[in-house]
């Protein structure tokens, strides 16, 4: 029975559905047709004409409640298909529809209309019905008749991009308005259902030779495996083709479509496309290759071949390689593997590596994992004035946004290893326009007396020694490290570029004294990169902790070169190099001063990271804030130095009163003078007869943590350092002097972050205790 959506009693619905005579007819021409017959109505008909590629046109007419053929599940080809892309004359379903309503007395038919829709079959869910309103065309009493305003062509809906099984759905659907009272009819009563099903045939499409632009196609490799007849094709026995349309569900990908490469499902055996050609035009634009583990991963293998990704290459679980490498050394698509980002933005996600990678086109390729290039890496921009970038990044995806985001973590980065290195053939080399942004790494073995040059990216190195272990260096362009310098309140800044070598060895090792390493900064002139330096005040500074402080290691500047040069710079497990402003250097690099009182006297201490040209320190003392005078002048340990110094003075002057402000003036070889903002203690209140304190508290791993004590008898002591449960961390028998004894308590360095205890035993038995912080 027609289904009548209406508030009306059963009776009026029947009376009114047998007056309704719908007419629905679907002529499908320059190609196949296809019906969806309304089956409770009186009469329809559905006339398809069929074009199929290969075969004569035919046609059939369909009718809905007689012995002729009915549409729901006809095959519009009959066994053969269509040629999508054939053109004019082939690979065109058209429908066209009309109706016949009837007014029954106050019953008036609103609107009538045809809903569609075309989805391959084995595609998951498909898509929303398509609506096209039929427009009266003339009445004949209360008979009026409908006819389609628009044809629809099956063949070239959003969803009908290759070739396969596709289904079309379509059912007839009016409105009518009774005395007031709306409601809707439709045919067949299984549209009323959510979601609506129409009546359904099916037709063919011929695969393509190519994906069509804009589709997208499946690596499915079922064309017969070398060697093997036409009928071992299947899955288990394809061979690994990529040019083959026989290996794809949708024809060969090409520059302007999508590539889909399946990983291995449970109890499939599958094998991956090799590119093997280096004439052949490998090219897609989005590249997915499937999969979250490396056991069950898609995969991809370049070998002599080049590979052209114009959109997105995701493969979460890696699966891209090429290591073919017959030109070592040397850009070559012929005899290297060699993968071309050729698009506009791009995001690149997972570990990949590629013998060659060549960054092409334009705006900027986000590398969101590890994109390595084993022999070279070279950049080509489809505009060499506005250049090309590859940068590391993340992809944000708060609240369901997904963007990649510069970052420069060392978690993603792009890597030259031990081989790999930056072009440097004009046209292919890094300019102030085509870079590597963010995080660039290669590692190689030193040799005495040879300059490594780390694949070109920019920082070369000439050790006095042979490491045992390869030198690590990242590079990170256009992320400046905190200020280098400030003095009297100006800050010069640092470039936007800066190296970090690992794994050298440590001169400060008694086993390691005297390594040296002499090193070479080169970097690019551009106002993006020297962050507002003038190019002529360029300084060599370094440091030990990724930040401040650092120190000046000066170094010759070249501007024709672009180049600062460095010779015999101490070698350190871990450093960081980057330029300033020569205009702002601050010879002394004080980490820690401060004055605590100690008993009736005042230890004074204070703490370098590096000293260049110092001469000494005097220590002042005032009883306003505003006029000092000096107690003593304490010698620099060295006027040039890298190491970290700890210095102390001890005011023993008598009769201490109210408040004492110290300070502390560095003095140059040259007479240059710098102050340290002064420190206040305080002489109200009792003199206690033992004090302990601990500098610099709180300390960090580069510090040397010292306890100093006032004690009116000396002697044997014991000191204990513990966290904050009582597990001991370190303890020592120690020697205490009558008055201020300074110990320095080394084996710190590798210490977590948190609080601990110092517990000091004095000669007579008294223990006194002392909170340090480890940052």
């Amino acid at each position: 029975m027609q289904a009548l959506l209406s508030t009306r009693k059963p009776f009026r619905q029947q009376h009114f559905l047998k007056r309704i005579i719908p007419l629905l007819a679907l002529v499908i021409s320059l190609g196949t047709s296809q019906t969806a017959m309304a089956q409770r109505y009186t009469s329809t008909n559905l006339t398809v004409s069929a074009s199929p590629a290969g075969g004569a046109p035919t046609s059939t007419t369909y009718r809905g409640f007689t012995a002729n053929p009915k549409i729901s599940g006809a095959d519009l080809g009959n066994g053969a298909e269509f040629n999508q892309a054939a053109g004019p004359g082939q690979g065109s379903l058209v429908i066209t529809a009309a109706s016949t309503t009837a007014n029954d007395g106050g019953t008036r038919i609103t609107s009538s209309a045809i809903y569609y829709r075309v989805y391959l079959q084995g595609a998951g869910i498909a898509p929303a019905f398509s609506r096209a309103f039929l427009n009266e065309a003339g009445t004949n009493g209360s008979i009026i008749t409908h006819t389609a305003t628009t044809s629809i062509d099956l063949l070239n809906q959003p969803s009908v991009l290759g070739g396969g099984t596709y289904t079309v759905e379509v059912y007839f659907r009016g409105e009518y308005d009774d005395a007031g009272t709306t409601g809707a009819f439709s045919d067949p009563a299984s549209s009323n259902s959510i979601p609506p099903v129409g009546y359904k045939a099916s037709f063919m499409v011929k695969t393509p030779l190519t994906t069509p632009s804009g589709g997208s196609s499946t690596w499915i490799s079922t064309a017969p495996a070398t060697g093997q007849p036409a009928t071992a094709a299947g899955v288990g026995s394809g061979n690994t083709d990529w040019t083959n349309p026989g290996n794809w569900s949708n024809g060969v990908p090409t520059a302007t479509s999508d590539a889909v490469i399946p990983d291995r499902s449970t109890g499939v055996f599958r094998v991956y496309p090799i590119l093997d050609n280096p004439t052949y035009n490998f090219a897609v634009r989005n590249l997915t290759l499937v999969g979250q583990s490396n056991s069950s991963r898609g995969e991809i293998t370049i070998e002599q071949a080049t590979l052209r990704v114009y959109g997105n290459l995701r493969q979460n679980a890696g699966g891209l390689r090429g290591t073919v490498t017959l030109a070592p050394g040397v850009r070559n698509s012929l005899l290297n593997s060699t993968l071309v980002l050729a698009g506009a933005d791009q995001i690149i996600t997972g570990r990949l590596g590629v013998s060659d990678v060549i960054i092409a086109g334009s705006g900027i390729k986000s590398v969101t994992g590890e994109l390595s290039a084993s022999n070279t890496l070279s950049f080509q921009p489809a505009s060499p004035a506005n250049g090309v970038i590859v940068q590391s990044a993340y992809e944000d995806q708060t609240n369901g946004s997904v963007g990649p985001i510069f970052d420069t973590t060392l978690l993603t980065l792009i890597n030259l290893g031990s081989s790999g290195k930056i072009n440097q053939e004009p046209g292919f080399a890094e300019t102030n326009a085509s870079y590597v942004r963010g995080v660039l790494r290669a590692d190689h073995a030193v040799n005495t007396g040879v300059m490594e040059i780390f694949g070109n990216i920019g920082l070369d190195i000439n050790a006095n020694y042979t490491s045992p272990q390869n030198l690590i260096v990242f590079r990170i362009v256009d992320d400046p490290l905190q200020s280098p310098t400030s003095t009297n309140g100006k800050v010069a800044v640092p470039i936007k570029r800066q190296y970090l070598v690992d794994n050298a060895l440590d001169s400060e090792n008694p086993s390691f004294s005297g390594a040296t390493l002499s090193v070479v900064f080169h970097y690019l002139d551009s106002d993006s990169e020297l962050n507002g330096i003038p190019e002529d005040n360029l300084l060599m500074f370094r440091s030990r902790s990724n930040g401040p402080p650092y120190a000046p290691v000066y170094g010759t500047l070249n501007t024709l070169n672009n180049t600062v040069a460095r010779p015999g710079l101490s070698s350190l497990t871990r450093f960081t190099l980057t330029l300033g402003d020569r205009a702002n250097p601050l010879p002394v690099r004080l980490t820690a001063f401060d004055a605590k009182r100690m008993g009736a006297d005042v230890l004074v201490t204070w703490q370098t990271a590096s000293e260049e040209n110092s001469k000494g320190y005097d220590v002042q003392v005032s009883t306003d804030g505003k006029v000092f005078r000096m107690l003593a002048s304490v010698p620099s340990a060295n006027p040039n130095t890298m190491k970290l110094n700890s210095y102390s003075y001890l005011d023993t002057e008598k009769n201490k009163a109210g408040t004492r402000y110290y300070r502390l003036r560095q003095v140059d070889l040259d007479g240059k003078e710098t102050f340290f903002a002064p420190v206040s203690v305080s002489f109200d209140g009792k003199v206690a007869e033992t004090t302990l304190v601990a500098y610099p508290n709180p300390f960090n791993g580069f510090d040397k943590l010292h306890v100093a004590l006032t004690s009116i008898a000396g002697g044997k002591g014991h000191l204990r350092i513990t966290d904050m449960t009582g597990r001991t961390i370190r303890q020592e028998s120690v020697e205490l002097n009558s008055g201020l004894t300074d110990l320095s308590v080394n084996g710190l360095a590798d210490l977590k972050a948190g609080i601990y205890i110092v517990n000091l035993t004095l000669p007579t038995g008294e223990v006194k205790n002392l909170k340090i912080v480890k940052q």
